[in-house]
């Protein structure tokens, strides 16, 4: 049931982000940002708990099978100056997942404000260019 849930919001948000118009899209917050620094930080402690850094909806499911969201031995770096906000408690973020074995996926964490702390909703995986 957790994983339709996440599979529906990554709908809904790909489809806002998808049809947005290129004036009303937000601009970028730069690492500065109190918000992108408390992001990265989620995002850098995923390794060490994984269940901690993702929301209500599928903390528990990731809680089940740690390791299918995030390997043993992974490092998370999340490029901050990527960081957009969606609305006042909504954002997304690229990151650069290294696996154990040294290869690296690339991803779009869509982040939530619960309870005043940021924590992943959904991540898509990226490619990307540049």
């Amino acid at each position: 049931m957790a994983a339709i849930a996440v599979v529906l919001v990554v709908a809904v948000i790909g489809g806002i982000l998808w049809f947005r118009d290129d004036t009303s899209s937000p601009a970028p917050v730069g690492s500065g940002d109190a918000d992108a620094q408390a992001v990265a930080e989620v995002l850098r402690g995923l390794p060490q708990d994984p269940a901690a850094g993702f929301s209500a909806d599928v903390a528990d499911e990731v809680a089940s099978d740690p390791h299918q969201y995030v390997p043993d031995g992974a490092v998370i770096e999340p490029d901050q100056e990527s960081w957009q906000e969606l609305a006042e408690d909504m954002g997304t973020v690229d990151l650069v997942m290294t696996m154990p074995d040294g290869t690296q996926r690339e991803y779009r964490a869509v982040m939530i404000r619960e309870e005043g702390a940021w924590v992943v909703a959904a991540t898509i995986e990226i490619e990307v260019t540049g």
